[in-house]
């Protein structure tokens, strides 16, 4: 399992800002699809800048974002594949410091996961949403 983990990392690194100290990552796997949202939080920042964004601040791509998170999702599809635990949403925390942890949500979100991410950003990322 910390094979996992440690895959996940080293495929975060092409999409990492140089003075990140704290990812947050969302990761929600359907059936046929997948969504992988990751947050840097970088010293001095008020709130942590989602990885779609750092295009615009940082010498990181949209092709490398998108790297990162068909990887993700590849290394947990894989992972899940041969699991019976079948979760919906994972969130995975890394420090700079390499400590990291992953927690898994067994939301049913075939409505939707509009409200479900409201309250996981308000959860991990501590930000309140505005409507």
């Amino acid at each position: 399992m910390t094979d996992i983990f440690q895959a996940i990392a080293d495929a975060l690194q092409a999409g990492l800002p140089a003075d990140w100290n704290k990812i947050c990552v969302y990761i929600e796997l359907g059936d046929s699809y997948y969504e992988v949202t990751y947050y840097c939080f970088i010293d001095g920042m008020t709130e942590p800048i989602q990885c779609y964004k750092l295009p615009e601040l940082y010498n990181i791509t949209e092709e490398q974002i998108d790297s990162v998170a068909s990887g993700i999702a590849a290394i947990l599809k894989e992972a899940r594949a041969k699991s019976d635990d079948k979760w919906s949403v994972a969130t995975y925390v890394l420090t700079l410091d390499g400590k990291f942890k992953i927690d898994y949500d067994y939301t049913d979100l075939s409505g939707g996961s509009y409200n479900y991410k409201k309250q996981w950003k308000s959860q991990y990322l501590n930000v309140e949403q505005r409507s």
